[in-house]
């Protein structure tokens, strides 16, 4: 039995144990984090924003703003991370009727831009038609300009029209205050 080191042989000291286990462990624990935090390799579908824009829009009727905002909020997520730009236009035309604070506008034209970006980027005329027609009831026509600007020739004809009646009511010439876009800016 051997209870003492040979002559000439020293054991190694007990904190270089610990030190050889968390050089195993640590690393493998960084890893499952990694794994675990990643959206790629943890990618789920996201949700539908439909449902979550129809509580919204519930919530407003009932009178509860800041329920409805977060509603509007998490459905333009939804439909950003879908790049669905008939989402996001959905979504900017609640925000519109939901208030007339100071912020709504910015908050309004970046999902607007949100919006141009997915129809961009699904290379769709109805799209970027139906942004700027946005950007337009909204008194922004340079913005409108902007994004008609952006369809490239080489694009397909779309199949599908926006064919959502209350989208296309939510975008007439109307702006938030209820003036007329071409008024707004002058």
């Amino acid at each position: 039995m051997l209870t003492e080191p040979q002559l000439g042989q020293t054991l190694p000291p007990r904190w270089w144990r610990g030190i050889a286990y968390l050089a195993v462990v640590l690393p493998f624990l960084f890893l499952l984090a990694f794994v675990w935090v990643r959206p790629d390799f943890n990618w789920q579908e996201p949700s539908d924003w439909t449902p979550v824009l129809s509580r919204a829009e519930a919530s407003r009727e009932k009178g509860d703003l800041y329920e409805a905002r977060a509603l509007y909020s998490q459905a333009s997520r939804l439909a950003a991370w879908r790049e669905d730009w008939a989402g996001l236009l959905a979504v900017a035309c609640g925000m519109k009727k939901l208030d007339n604070r100071v912020d709504a506008d910015f908050i309004i034209h970046s999902i607007l831009v949100r919006a141009m970006m997915a129809a961009q980027s699904r290379q769709s005329r109805a799209g970027i038609s139906a942004v700027a027609r946005a950007f337009t009831a909204t008194g922004e026509d340079k913005a409108a300009s902007m994004v008609l600007s952006h369809v490239q020739s080489g694009w397909p004809e779309d199949q599908e029209q926006v064919g959502d009646g209350a989208l296309t009511d939510c975008w007439r010439s109307e702006s938030v205050d209820g003036r007329r876009a071409s008024d707004a800016g002058r």
